[in-house]
């Protein structure tokens, strides 16, 4: 009947302490039946006790808690939104013989009386048919307070960190002095956030993940410089994000909703913008700007103080010592153009006059015998030059100074 993933849209908890894997039946607002396998990877079992494993009683008769929760919740409907449900009394608990790894409880709830935002459940608990728990369970449902930031034992939070609501912060990983982290932002296992970074809200960021940690820079003396994240970016295993220098303007930015995948590298004083993609092992020395919307395939390797236009796409395994203009295709083993990126462009909502005005543009640009300055010069010149389109490449062109890509 619901499934673990709509049991954590209703219920509060997380691992280890979502005890409800799966609803099999459910008649609201009267019963329901919850089931929890029990394996001996729970989180409890290596303190409780060792070479002895045994479910503690009250972890079961919580199980049997948030089962009666989630029938409250579906009974209220949208008056349950933005609401949740705490335990304020229990009474007649028995438990009647122990749970072991290997057991599947099932969890069989049943409505007893509701009084406005007060609800009574009587209910059971078994295992390979025999009840191992019961009892009566009264709860309350209201407003939820706000969510504090989760914090695993094993993680070293510096006392001067700003964390903000939802925030969790998993195993062994290490957040460093004045860091400032965003609401309902994940951090897992392992990640290393050094001093001074600050991370927006909604990200996920991937097990051993470093990010703020001094510059690859031999001229770097220790100044305090720093690393700004936006929102809803994902950032996965490995990757490394290093602050900027002094010297390089003391910053490296990545803007909003960016997907940084696994063993990417983006180093001092690089500036990203909105909606980028970096594949796996991807790297970027430092200084690199990247406009909105660019992919970098993975492997790739880009140059320091290269610009990549917005929009743009460089293939796998490309190194790239140039600027690549906006809006183009760029591939080898270094980099040339292939055209103007309309797979990219499509997808992002471009019409097809846009797209033709640039596939003319880029004729002119990058396929003429003439020198890049006049046939810019030729693009001022003519109607195309009134698509703001073709005017950010031209803008782009006339402000590089490693040189173009052709």
């Amino acid at each position: 009947m619901m499934d673990i993933k709509e049991i954590m849209q209703i219920l509060p908890h997380a691992f280890p302490f979502l005890l409800v894997d799966r609803v099999i039946e459910i008649e609201v607002p009267r019963r329901i039946v919850g089931l929890k396998s029990i394996t001996y990877n729970e989180a409890f079992f290596p303190g409780h006790f060792p070479g002895d494993p045994l479910m503690p009683g009250m972890l079961i008769i919580e199980a049997m808690a948030q089962t009666a929760g989630i029938l409250a919740y579906k009974a209220m409907g949208e008056e349950a939104e933005g609401k949740g449900v705490y335990l304020m009394a229990l009474r007649e608990a028995k438990f009647r013989r122990p749970v072991l790894p290997g057991d599947q409880l099932l969890l069989e709830m049943e409505t007893v009386k509701r009084r406005g935002n007060i609800w009574v459940f009587r209910g059971k608990a078994k295992a390979n048919g025999q009840i191992v728990a019961e009892a009566e369970i009264m709860a309350m449902i209201r407003e939820n307070k706000s969510k504090s930031p989760q914090i695993h034992p094993t993680a070293i939070v510096h006392p001067s960190c700003e964390l903000a609501e939802g925030v969790e912060i998993g195993p062994y990983s290490i957040i460093g002095e004045d860091v400032k982290i965003g609401e309902n932002t994940w951090i897992g296992s392992h990640v290393v956030i050094d001093q001074g970074t600050v991370i927006g809200k909604n990200c996920q960021i991937f097990h051993h993940a470093s990010i703020g940690t001094p510059p690859q820079h031999i001229r770097y003396q220790g100044e305090k410089t720093s690393v700004i994240i936006g929102d809803n970016s994902v950032i996965r295993e490995f990757v490394t994000i290093h602050r900027g220098t002094s010297f390089g303007g003391g910053l490296t930015k990545v803007g909003n909703n960016n997907f940084i995948m696994a063993y990417a590298h983006v180093a001092h004083d690089c500036q990203l913008g909105d909606f980028v993609i970096m594949a796996n092992a991807a790297q970027l020395a430092g200084h690199v700007t990247v406009g909105d919307h660019a992919i970098i395939g993975g492997m790739a390797a880009v140059h320091q103080f290269v610009r990549i236009g917005k929009f743009a796409f460089i293939g796998g395994a490309t190194a790239v010592p140039k600027d690549i203009p906006p809006y183009v295709t760029a591939s080898g083993i270094r980099a040339k153009l292939y055209g103007i990126n309309v797979t990219n462009l499509k997808r992002n909502g471009f019409s097809d006059e846009v797209i033709r005005a640039l596939r003319k543009a880029y004729k002119i640009l990058f396929r003429s015998s003439k020198p890049l300055k006049g046939c810019i010069e030729e693009i001022k010149n003519s109607e195309l030059f009134t698509y703001p389109e073709v005017k950010d490449l031209v803008e782009f062109l006339e402000g590089s100074k490693r040189g173009i890509t052709r």
